[in-house]
């Protein structure tokens, strides 16, 4: 537990600047847009009153419906709109607005979509594409194994700390994400309602605060599922960095894009796991796929365990002299 202990320490000590660097940037760049927001804000539109949503809820079932009506039951978007039809109804029936305004729903907006298809993947490619490689490509691997410690034990160590650490960024974005939202909304909204799918994809009522918890959770396991998949690449590509990080960014952020215009003609692609990431947009009715929350688990949890058996294997047969 020590010897864990110790290297996670030491790579957090390696990557801090790092870690320092992407909050910054972040942080920049959300300053940026909520600056653009209120110099750009155009006061000459009358603001909507609050009762306004039902209307544009109504308004975007009637688009929906007909909409759905057209599609096949094969197609990739008719299940995404059938979701979003019964989220809807369901939001009109108990008076559920779809935005609310407190300080949560900006951490909870960051659950899906983009933060979890690109930024988070860049963030864990930053901090952990070169958590072998860069000592494989030095020699410093050798003072590594030359410890009591098992190669499977160094395999540990190095992938949790890169999750730790990835983790960690994680939770800063979300608190940046907070902070901005209680200067802007002036309050937590910690019992906002919202409407989802639950595993069974039943409706159901929770609070922002349930929401947000779920979300973290859920946001974690990704977390967890990227690092295996940038770990494995580090440690088979190891005498070559830029190359790990270039094949890690290629399979984790570009190859589900390339797939996606072959998903229709070979359904096998749908189960590529970049594709099954964004798992709270199961509960938000967003994916875009066939596929339902079991599915994603199962795929995640199964390339999660065919990087963790590779790496186990690459580390215990590598030759790290050449």
């Amino acid at each position: 537990m020590e010897y864990i202990y110790g290297t996670v320490i030491n790579e957090w000590v390696k990557r801090k600047k790092r870690v320092y660097w992407i909050i910054s940037v972040y942080a920049l760049l959300t300053f940026a847009l909520l600056v653009a927001e209120v110099f750009v804000k155009d006061t000459s539109v009358q603001q909507a009153p609050e009762v306004q949503w039902q209307e544009q809820l109504q308004a975007q079932l009637a688009q929906l419906i007909p909409y759905k009506d057209s599609l096949n039951t094969s197609d990739p978007a008719y299940r995404q709109v059938a979701n979003q039809i019964i989220i809807a109804e369901h939001q009109l029936a108990a008076g559920v607005n779809p935005e609310p305004t407190g300080a949560l729903h900006w951490i909870n907006n960051d659950m899906s979509g983009v933060f979890i298809k690109y930024i988070l993947p860049l963030i864990i490619i930053i901090i952990g594409a070169d958590v072998f490689s860069a000592d494989i490509s030095s020699g410093t691997i050798k003072l590594f194994l030359l410890s009591p410690q098992g190669r499977p034990k160094i395999l540990l160590s190095k992938l949790l700390a890169v999750f730790l650490i990835s983790s960690a960024v994680t939770v800063a974005i979300h608190l940046l994400s907070l902070c901005v939202g209680l200067l802007r909304e002036k309050q937590f909204g910690l019992q906002d309602n919202y409407v989802l799918l639950d595993i069974f994809e039943r409706t159901i009522v929770i609070t922002s605060w349930e929401f947000t918890l779920l979300g973290i959770l859920l946001t974690m396991f990704s977390t967890f599922s990227i690092a295996c998949m940038v770990v494995f690449f580090s440690l088979i590509l190891g005498h070559h960095s830029g190359f790990a990080t270039l094949a890690s960014f290629w399979f984790i952020m570009i190859m589900d894009s390339l797939l996606a215009l072959i998903k229709n003609s070979a359904p096998i692609v749908q189960y590529f796991p970049t594709f099954h990431l964004d798992f709270i947009s199961h509960f938000t009715g967003r994916f875009d796929g066939h596929s339902d929350f079991m599915t994603s688990l199962v795929v995640l949890c199964a390339t999660n365990a065919i990087c963790l058996a590779a790496s186990w294997l690459s580390i215990k047969r590598k030759n790290f002299a050449g």
